[in-house]
């Protein structure tokens, strides 16, 4: 019991620490967006503010990133998405485009606003082939990644081999 209780703190441990980084990121979107004075006694709206798409891991749903949506609530960002991808079939290229459009669904309701990606470990490497490879820096300004393993990682060693994930390294042109 004690063994699974660690290995959930372990794999929440990424999460964890975003979360209470979450006012250093708070101060750095508040400068990022463009305001208006409103007067001092007005507060921002929930989900007025630059939509941020959240982006799960291969053996994860949206409920991993719960948490750190908590810990944002109230910095004056959002709406807050989950978005989700096949995870039987994680390749990094399709699930990018599928991204895209929901990056580009979030940016017509946000009445063209750019929308921040926070990707959790292969959702890191997914938000990252949407904006480097994809064109998506169009669209997002800042992409936030997490537990991700951008060099790769030798856990991989002991999946079934994923085809997308192979030769996507910092230097691979994938």
């Amino acid at each position: 019991m004690e063994a699974g209780r660690a290995a959930v703190r372990l794999a929440r441990l990424p999460l964890d620490i975003a979360v209470e980084g979450a006012g250093q990121l708070t101060g750095w979107l508040g400068r990022a967006l463009p305001t208006v004075s409103t007067g001092p006694e007005e507060a921002t709206p929930a989900g007025s503010g630059m939509p941020v798409l959240l982006v799960h891991g291969l053996a994860d749903r949206e409920w991993v990133v719960s948490s750190l949506q908590r810990g944002l609530d109230g910095c004056g960002v959002g709406p807050f998405i989950p978005v989700s991808y096949n995870a039987l079939n994680p390749d990094i290229r399709t699930a990018a485009r599928g991204l895209g459009s929901q990056v580009e669904q979030a940016c017509t309701r946000g009445e063209g606003q750019p929308v921040v990606l926070i990707g959790y470990s292969l959702g890191g490497l997914i938000a990252r082939y949407y904006a480097q490879r994809l064109g998506g820096d169009l669209h997002v300004p800042l992409v936030i990644t997490l537990a991700t393993p951008h060099g790769g990682t030798a856990t991989a060693l002991l999946a079934p081999p994923i085809r997308s994930c192979a030769n996507c390294g910092p230097e691979a042109n994938c």
